[in-house]
C-alpha cells in the first residue's frame, strides 16, 4: 500500500475498507463498515450508488500512511491510520475464552444457566467479550489446547478457567512457556492457588481483576513433564486421593465424608516408601510415608499455615517426614493443625531448583494438585520460573 501525500483525496470503497481492515487483522470491521455514516465526520461526503447500503462509496482527504512493520494496530487505532476521528463503535475489548469445569466444587450440580447468566452479565459489565463453555475435566486440555492457538491467531486474547486446584493446573499445562494470560475463577473446594495469588472469591471482583489486565510472571513445577501449580507428593497422599475417588464413585459420598473413610483405610496400610533424593550434587536416602514437594515454600506456623507467601522465588521446597508408625503420624498431623510443628524434629526440608527422586519401584503413585498420576522412576523434578503469566495485582516486590 503506496503512501499518500496529505492533500491527496482516497476515494474509500466498501471493498477497499475491507481490504485495509483485513491487512491489519481487525475482527471487528464489519461493525464498523454497518456504522460508517456515524463514524465519517461532517466534512467527508457520501455518495449513493444504486442500490446503497454496503455498496456506499465514502470520499475524504484524510492523510493515509502504513504502520511500522510489525506493528499490531487496535480497532480503535485503525481510525487514526485512516485519519479518522476516534469512535466508541470501535472500542476494543478483551476477547476471552472461558473454560468451566462442570465437576469443581462450586459447581458441581449447580444450575448452569444460573452461573452462564451472572457471569455473562459481569464480563459485559466490566466489557470483556467471553465465550463461555461447560467442560468436564478431561475436555479441559483440548479445548485450552484449542483455545491457545486461537490466541496465536490473533482470535482471542486471554483464556480463563472456572474451577480449583485441578482445573488451573490442566489449563497452566498448556499455557506455561507460551505467554498467554490466564485468568482464574475460583470455583474449586479450596482454591489454594487463587488464595495464595490474592484471587477475589466474587464474581463481579474477580472478573474485574482480568478486565483491569494486569498480570503476573508465576513459577510452575513441573515432574516428568507434568506440570503443577501447588505441590506434589508421594507417599501416603496419592493414595488417599485414589480412595476418595474410589468411594464417592462407588458410595456416591460427599468429598469430605469419603476423605475421612479412606483414611481409616489408608492408615492401615500405610506405606512407606525408601527414596534416594539426590539434588545440589547430594543423594540422600530416607524412608518415609509421605514426601511434599512445594512450588515454592509453605508457611508451617499456625496463622497461615500451609500459605504460600511467594510464588515466584524460583525454587522447589522438599519436606520429608520423619514419623515412621502410625500413632507418629496421627500425633504429627494433630500437632501441623494447631501450629505446634517442630520443624527440626518432624521434618526434613531441602530447597532447591531441581531435584532427582529415585524408588526401588519401577512405576510411582504421584499427586499433582491433587490428582494421582502414575510416573516411572526415577522423577525429575524442576522449578520453571516466571513460566505462567496470570491475571492478577501486582506485588511490593513487582512494584519494587
Amino acid at each position: 500500500m503506496d503512501r499518500v501525500g496529505v492533500d491527496s483525496p482516497i476515494p474509500l470503497s466498501p471493498c477497499h475498507l475491507k481490504n485495509v481492515m483485513k491487512h491489519y487483522q481487525f475482527t471487528t470491521y464489519r461493525c464498523w463498515l454497518d456504522n460508517l455514516q456515524a463514524v465519517v465526520p461532517a466534512p467527508c461526503g457520501i455518495s449513493r450508488a444504486r442500490g446503497g447500503g454496503m455498496r456506499d462509496r465514502a470520499v475524504t482527504s484524510a492523510r493515509h500512511t502504513r504502520p511500522p512493520s510489525g506493528e499490531t494496530v487496535s480497532p480503535c487505532g485503525a481510525l487514526a491510520w485512516l485519519g479518522l476521528p476516534d469512535s466508541p463503535l470501535m472500542s476494543s475489548r478483551t476477547r476471552v475464552a472461558v473454560f468451566l469445569n462442570v465437576s469443581a466444587g462450586m459447581l458441581e450440580g449447580q444450575c448452569s444457566d444460573t452461573l452462564r447468566a451472572a457471569l455473562t452479565a459481569a464480563f459485559e459489565q466490566h466489557r470483556v467479550s467471553a465465550t463461555l463453555e461447560f467442560l468436564t475435566g478431561p475436555e479441559l486440555h483440548k479445548a485450552s489446547q484449542h483455545a491457545a492457538h486461537r490466541i496465536k491467531d490473533q482470535e482471542l486474547d486471554a483464556i480463563v478457567v472456572g474451577g480449583g486446584d485441578g482445573s488451573i493446573r490442566t489449563v497452566a499445562d498448556v499455557l506455561s512457556g507460551t505467554n498467554i494470560p490466564l485468568g482464574i475463577l475460583p470455583f474449586g473446594t479450596l482454591n489454594h492457588f487463587a488464595r495464595d495469588l490474592g484471587i477475589p472469591t466474587t464474581i463481579d471482583e474477580a472478573v474485574a481483576l482480568i478486565a483491569a489486565g494486569q498480570t503476573r510472571l508465576l513459577d510452575v513445577g513441573e515432574v516428568n513433564g507434568e506440570t503443577f501449580i501447588n505441590n506434589s507428593s508421594i507417599g501416603l497422599y496419592p493414595y488417599l486421593v485414589r480412595e476418595r475417588e474410589r468411594r464417592r464413585r462407588r458410595e456416591g459420598l460427599s468429598k469430605l465424608s469419603a476423605l475421612i473413610m479412606s483414611g481409616f483405610r489408608v492408615l492401615r496400610h500405610l506405606p512407606l516408601r525408601r527414596l534416594s533424593i539426590a539434588a545440589e550434587g547430594l543423594v540422600q536416602p530416607c524412608r518415609s510415608p509421605i514426601v511434599f514437594i512445594g512450588n515454592n515454600e509453605y508457611a508451617l506456623t499456625a496463622s497461615v499455615f500451609g500459605r504460600r507467601g511467594r510464588l515466584d522465588s524460583g525454587e522447589l521446597c522438599i519436606y520429608i517426614t520423619r514419623a515412621q508408625s502410625r500413632l507418629a503420624l496421627l500425633w504429627l498431623a494433630a500437632r501441623a493443625v494447631v501450629g505446634r510443628l517442630e520443624l527440626k524434629r518432624d521434618l526434613r526440608i531441602m530447597r532447591v531448583s531441581r531435584a532427582e527422586i529415585r524408588s526401588r519401584a519401577s512405576r510411582l503413585l504421584v499427586a499433582l494438585d491433587g490428582e494421582v498420576v502414575v510416573l516411572r522412576s526415577p522423577l525429575c523434578y524442576r522449578s520453571r520460573p516466571g513460566a505462567l503469566r496470570v491475571f492478577g495485582a501486582p506485588t511490593q516486590e513487582d512494584n519494587e
